[in-house]
């Protein structure tokens, strides 16, 4: 039997519906920390039913939200709990041109995507998406990025003023300095391996993934896509273990809002120092925190293995790699330590 398509688009409409109420309800929850709201007024703020608000709670909490129902008290956010941005953005960005405009979505497909479809709607430079989770995450080269909610922060950053795409490379390059930079203000002591993985003792507790548009010489936009764990999750893959930590692996780790802020403020610091300095001493500040730099390493790229020392960093940002036949410049691959 073929399903009739106005049931579909119903459902479809119901579900979108759906998700929208337990969006609006979480951020109700934010905005009044480890205060409950009865269900009555959370009902009559959004023009539904009080079981509409039970199902959208209920929706939260079986996709690992910490919401807490209390008979005749109503709903709230788990004591403790742990955002990443507060109702009113973060504290210490005053004039930083990043962060003055964001969204947090509880759930999302891909704080990518969901940054894209902000740029096509207007959305300003510097402008941040964040998600509890994320339902579709992606890290370079497709990959899966495990981001179930309260484990770690998930943010795209949007970028349009003045850039090439020459810049690429070095954008690159710059989120995942900010990443370190910003740990490094907590006491930790991070790695970077090419292009732009962040280490913790040898494992990868961040990553960065840029994505944009443009043509000739011009960058329409960017995206600068950053996932970073600060917990693993007890449903974190095994076979990820041996090469993923977070933050939580390493004592206590900071509020996520508070590393959220560190690091828009890292990136935004780069930036304007890229803009005046132009890309030399991005390079030497990267290459201080290189791991293997000077030591051999295998490079992955689509024409095969080379395998040969890391002899640092081209004007571009591309690697080089000493090998037996002279040295070579890589502007993408997979770097085996």
């Amino acid at each position: 039997m073929t399903p009739n398509r106005s049931a579909l688009e119903h459902d479809g409409a119901n579900h979108a519906a759906a998700v929208r109420l337990a969006d609006r309800l979480f951020a109700a929850l934010l905005a009044a920390p480890g205060t409950y709201v009865s269900g009555s007024a959370l009902a009559a703020r959004f023009g539904v039913s009080r079981t509409a608000i039970w199902k959208a709670a209920n929706r939260l909490m079986e996709a690992g939200f910490p919401v807490e129902r209390a008979h005749r008290r109503g709903y709230r956010l788990a004591e403790g709990y742990d955002p990443p941005v507060g109702p009113n953005g973060w504290e210490g960005l005053e004039g930083a041109e990043l962060g003055r405009a964001f969204r947090f979505f509880p759930e999302v497909d891909s704080t990518q995507n969901a940054a894209r479809r902000w740029f096509d709607d207007g959305a300003p430079h510097g402008a941040v998406v964040l998600a509890e989770r994320q339902t579709a995450g992606r890290g370079r080269m497709g990959r899966q990025w495990v981001s179930p909610p309260g484990t770690g922060l998930w943010m795209s950053v949007i970028l349009t003023d003045g850039l090439r795409l020459a810049d690429v490379h070095a954008l690159s390059l710059m989120a995942g300095l900010a990443v370190a930079e910003a740990l490094e203000a907590f006491g930790y002591r991070p790695g970077l391996k090419w292009p732009n993985d962040v280490l913790l003792a040898g494992k990868k507790v961040a990553g960065v993934l840029i994505e944009g548009q443009g043509e000739l010489d011009r960058l329409y936009f960017a995206v600068v896509g950053i996932g970073l764990n600060v917990r693993l999750p007890e449903a974190f893959p095994p076979e990820l273990r041996t090469i993923a930590t977070a933050l939580a692996e390493h004592g206590p780790p900071p509020p996520r809002r508070k590393l959220a802020a560190a690091i828009l403020s890292a990136l935004d610091r780069e930036l304007r120092a890229y803009r005046a300095e132009g890309f030399g001493p991005l390079r030497e500040r990267w290459l201080v925190r290189a791991v293997s730099l000077g030591r051999e390493i295998a490079v992955e790229t689509g024409g095969g293995r080379i395998v040969g020392r890391f002899a640092g960093l081209d004007d571009d940002g591309k690697l080089l790699v000493e090998t037996a036949a002279g040295l070579r410049a890589i502007a993408s691959g997979e770097v085996r330590l």
